[in-house]
């Protein structure tokens, strides 16, 4: 992921949201908003917030989880903060299931560069799919199997 845009991690991949909080958190320091799902490498970088600010002056990575289960008005909120920040740092919305299609059917889709789909397939053996994503559409699909 680059330094900026949104990425949409489903299926519960916390191994992969454990590495990109444990890469930004070396440099930086990174906000999650909502539970802590994981634990950092670098504990004293990460912040840790249940609702999500109006309006911040530092930007900083940003992990929001559980968008999909949340009420409209906390959807709007996380919404507004968005088009606020992805342009000037990473954001991450982390969701435990799997909400492909509903990611296309919601407002948040106007604003992801990355869908990361993670699915477990069989014993040993899981598969992500990157998803590029440019005003809604796919333009470039990869992936990647991970053997346990």
């Amino acid at each position: 992921m680059e330094d900026k845009g949104v990425l949409l991690l489903i299926g519960n991949p916390r191994w992969l949201l454990k590495i990109l909080v444990d890469k930004w958190s070396r440099e930086k320091k990174v906000i999650i908003f909502g539970k802590l799902i994981i634990s950092p490498q670098h504990p004293k970088n990460v912040i840790i917030h249940s609702d999500i600010p109006s309006s911040t002056t530092d930007i900083y990575p940003t992990v929001i989880e559980g968008y999909f289960d949340r009420k409209d008005i906390e959807k709007e909120r996380i919404l507004t903060f968005i088009s606020n920040n992805y342009r000037k740092a990473p954001v991450i919305i982390y969701e435990e299931k799997y909400y492909f299609k509903r990611a296309f059917k919601s407002k948040l889709c106007h604003y992801l560069s990355y869908i990361a789909a993670y699915k477990r397939e069989t014993v040993n053996f899981d598969k992500i799919e990157i998803f590029k994503l440019e005003n809604c559409k796919i333009i470039n699909r990869s992936i990647y199997i991970r053997r346990l």
